[in-house]
């Protein structure tokens, strides 16, 4: 890691492994104890949540993909997927991988905030 002086380094521990990761302003040092922090969701309040992101990505990322694209075809080409996950996108079925949804957030920001972030 080439350091830069001035920058302060920040170690995060993650199960038996370190990293390091250089920042460009002070960030504060967490002891890692967040038993006292009523902000951290408890483990089966956290599997709801995930488990309700599971079930509406899909209806959420198809209405998005209809507010933009002519068709399944026109997905696929845009986001360098095969014609069977735009067709299936297109019907609402499956989630895109991160790195889609990424190039879809980059590319359509406050729109894909509504459809993906803030849809009820």
């Amino acid at each position: 890691m080439i350091r830069y002086p001035g920058q302060p380094l920040v170690v995060v521990q993650l199960n038996d492994a370190a990293y390091a990761h250089q920042t460009s302003a002070a960030v504060p040092v967490s002891s890692g104890d967040c038993s006292g922090d009523p902000s951290i969701r408890a483990p089966s309040s956290r599997r709801t949540l995930l488990r309700q992101f599971q079930d509406e990505t899909p209806a959420r990322w198809m209405a998005f993909l209809r507010a933009h694209f002519s068709g399944p075809t026109e997905v696929s080409m845009f986001f360098e997927v095969d014609e069977k996950t735009g067709r299936n996108w297109w019907k609402g079925s499956g989630r895109p991988t991160l790195d889609k949804a990424l190039v879809a957030e980059v590319e359509f920001p406050a729109s894909y905030q509504h459809y993906m972030i803030a849809a009820e």
